[in-house]
């Protein structure tokens, strides 16, 4: 008796497990799918929170956690026009995601990309306070994660916004930052889904700044 019990409990795992397979990818294919038009703070926060609910349901998967930060940096961009006074709090809990997700998968070369965004949205919540202490950081952050993963162009993208928004008596500008967006657009070209869920942003934001740059 016992040994039939084990025989269809070993049956029954796969199929199991197969069942939350299904409901992960349904999952994260709809938020994704959504993301790609949320623009307003209602739809992006939806986003955020939704997210969160995969990445407590799913424990072992860095993804979730990912896009739930990565919602809420897009949270802090829209802050920083219609309401400064939130971005703060909108960057903490970008960080408390983004743990998360370093938790499940260290020295990981997206999650690195995003802890320089962070970082990034630090400097723009006081550039003269947060100028000095930041910057540094994000360059050697970025750094590691290109070092990770050379063909990522995500870190390249965000090193070059950096480094154009440096006032250029400080070493930024947009000279200095052309070659590094010409590195980024190349990378994007070449670039390969490791799956559908994967990040893939930044290749749109990369060719409007070059197109700016070469006017």
């Amino acid at each position: 008796m016992k040994k039939l019990l084990f025989i269809a409990f070993t049956l029954i795992i796969p199929f199991f497990l197969q069942a939350q397979n299904a409901k992960y990818q349904k999952a994260m294919g709809q938020a994704l799918t959504e993301m790609k038009s949320a623009k307003d703070a209602e739809s992006l926060q939806k986003l955020a929170n939704d997210f969160g609910r995969i990445a407590q349901a799913e424990t072992t998967e860095w993804l979730p956690a990912y896009y739930q930060s990565l919602s809420y940096m897009q949270l802090s961009l829209l802050a920083m026009s219609e309401n400064p006074s939130k971005l703060g709090a909108l960057l903490e809990e970008a960080q408390k995601a983004l743990d998360q997700a370093m938790d499940i998968s260290p020295n990981n070369s997206e999650l690195l990309t995003l802890q320089g965004y962070i970082y990034i949205g630090h400097i723009w919540m006081d550039p003269m306070t947060n100028g000095a202490k930041y910057s540094p950081i994000v360059g050697s952050t970025l750094a590691t994660a290109m070092e990770l993963d050379p063909n990522n162009p995500r870190p390249y993208y965000l090193q070059a916004m950096n480094i154009y928004f440096t006032p250029e008596f400080y070493g930024g500008g947009a000279n200095k930052a052309l070659p590094i967006f010409e590195k980024a657009e190349s990378l994007f070209e070449s670039f390969e889904l490791a799956s559908p869920f994967h990040p893939q942003w930044g290749a749109d934001g990369n060719a409007e700044m070059l197109a700016q740059i070469r006017g």
